[in-house]
């Protein structure tokens, strides 16, 4: 899809235009967040079970054996050649083609910001999203699979080929877990930590 652009949150443009950011570590960025957050009520959440994390995904369209074979064969091969298109070529695996069919194509609304979602569509991204993909996978010796991005603040949510999930944001690369309950979880409660 040409022509897309990251999309920032009203507070992120607040910060790189006052220039709160430059010469920051991503570390007091992340801070800065989760003061925000708290500051809203957003990361006072609990960790969730998984019996809640199925709740939560039931409540925004998800329901166990939903299958999305086709659309989501459709959709990694859009997201293959647009990585070759970019010159940073992505190849698809088990992990990521399973979260896709399970999960893909839903809009989660975080359950008390609803401003804040969590859209599971591989082929959202913005130009140039495939290099910083790329380097992400050689620092971590892994192959990585885009599966979505989360509003507004339009980081990047890509899987591994070990199953670990992780989001690239502009602020840097953050782990979100080891599977998709503990991702789903960490992405609701904002519990990040920089790779």
């Amino acid at each position: 899809m040409p022509g897309r652009t990251r999309h920032y949150s009203r507070f992120w443009m607040t910060l790189k235009q006052g220039g709160w950011m430059q010469g920051r570590s991503p570390g007091w960025v992340m801070e800065t967040v989760r003061k925000r957050h708290l500051a809203i009520g957003v990361a006072m959440l609990e960790a969730m079970s998984r019996c809640e994390v199925l709740q939560w995904l039931s409540r925004n369209g998800w329901s166990p054996g939903r299958g999305m074979e086709e659309k989501a064969r459709e959709f990694i091969s859009e997201v293959v050649a647009e990585s070759e298109e970019e010159g940073f070529p992505v190849v698809s695996f088990g992990v990521a083609e399973r979260f896709i069919t399970s999960y893909g194509f839903l809009e989660l609304v975080h359950p008390s910001d609803p401003a804040n979602k969590l859209i599971t569509n591989p082929t959202g991204g913005y130009d140039g999203d495939f290099s910083e993909i790329a380097e992400l996978a050689q620092e971590l010796g892994e192959r990585l699979f885009r599966v979505g991005y989360d509003l507004p603040d339009g980081a990047i949510l890509i899987v591994s080929e070990g199953g670990k999930f992780y989001c690239i944001h502009h602020t840097g690369a953050y782990y979100l877990g080891s599977d998709e309950f503990e991702f789903f979880d960490n992405w609701v409660r904002g519990n990040l930590q920089s790779v």
